[in-house]
């Protein structure tokens, strides 16, 4: 059920029935309806969250429920007894939209991987709402799903067949909308909403307003030196550099001289260096990176090897390591007391 209800309504599950029970829930931003086969007359209600509790708590295969307008109460009746809950009109209830205008299908799984992915670096930050979003961008038969918060960036793409689209959407009700996806699902886009179509489950969101960044500008296109090893090697790596990085700066330093070596510490915790088993091309070079931001990447991508690719101190690094896309990292100066 989503988060945000700011209308008394909003807290009710919307139900209606005829020869399917349809379930809508919605807080104006983005909202779900999922249906079910089922038997009855056709009426609609406002129920009380309570309602999934109680059918949760029930075993029975079969439950009836019988609205009662003159009380304003919902009975679910089941083989072991019944539960009386209360209910309201659905008068009031939002209009749920009907989205028109461009479409395509993409399967469940890939929108999955996509949007985890591709809204990796997404951030709350209600000062700046792009940060919390995902761009979502089909251009020439290519779909790609961003997401930045100017310190790093996350890209995912992948083929699809659908004409030119261009929308932001919250990263968080992204995310949420394709964990209840399974099977190939329609993506309908209109000027304001998105329309999310699966089987009998139908969600919809609103667009969030404005221009994206500009990201394609800070993907760095040539290298200074690249490195490939180990993922989780690296990633372990990290972690250990993070227990003695300061908490000020969070600060590890990536040295490229005949090898890979990471370092970290500090004043108060200690100090670490290690060698990367790796392969190494280019010129020597020593970045400053936020251990979270590294992290992230490696944590993110799904190959045994990533390849680095340094563009120099203080330029945008490319972190790959799937076929699905790659993160981008803004290095820092050098810490102080480092």
């Amino acid at each position: 059920m989503p988060n945000r209800s700011t209308l008394p309504t909003l807290k009710q599950f919307l139900i209606k029935s005829g020869d399917r029970l349809e379930v809508t829930t919605s807080d104006l931003d983005w909202g779900v309806t999922v249906s079910i086969p089922c038997e009855g007359e056709s009426t609609s209600f406002l129920a009380t969250p309570l309602l999934l509790d109680v059918i949760k708590s029930l075993t029975d295969d079969v439950v009836e429920l019988i609205p009662d307008t003159d009380s304003w109460s919902l009975t679910v009746k089941s083989s072991r007894g019944q539960t009386v809950l209360n209910m309201m009109a659905a008068d009031d209830y939002p209009k749920i939209p009907e989205v028109t205008g461009k479409s395509f299908v993409i399967d469940s799984k890939l929108l999955a991987d996509l949007v985890d992915l591709g809204g990796s670096c997404a951030v709350k930050n209600p000062a700046r709402p792009l940060w919390g979003a995902i761009y979502l961008h089909v251009q020439n038969g290519v779909l790609e799903m961003v997401s930045t918060d100017q310190f790093s960036l996350s890209l995912a793409t992948s083929p699809i067949e659908s004409e030119d689209v261009e929308i932001i959407l919250s990263a968080d009700t992204l995310k949420e909308i394709s964990r209840l996806m399974s099977g190939d699902v329609k993506i309908t886009v209109s000027e304001n909403m998105a329309a999310f179509e699966c089987g009998s489950t139908r969600c919809y969101s609103r667009l969030i307003d404005g221009k994206y960044y500009a990201y394609q500008t800070v993907i760095p296109k040539t290298f200074v030196s690249t490195i490939t090893c180990d993922r989780k090697e690296l990633f372990q790596t990290v972690s250990r550099a993070s227990i003695v990085a300061s908490d000020e700066d969070r600060a590890v330093r990536l040295i490229v001289n005949n090898g890979f070596t990471v370092k970290a510490g500090s004043g108060d915790k200690g100090r670490m260096e290690e060698a990367i088993d790796s392969q190494v091309e280019g010129d020597p070079v020593e970045v400053w990176l936020q251990h979270v931001y590294l992290s992230k990447a490696l944590k993110g991508l799904t190959a045994d090897k990533v390849e680095i690719g340094i563009s120099g101190s203080l330029a945008p690094m490319k972190v790959s390591g799937s076929d699905r896309g790659f993160f981008v990292i803004m290095p820092m100066s050098t810490p102080k007391g480092n």
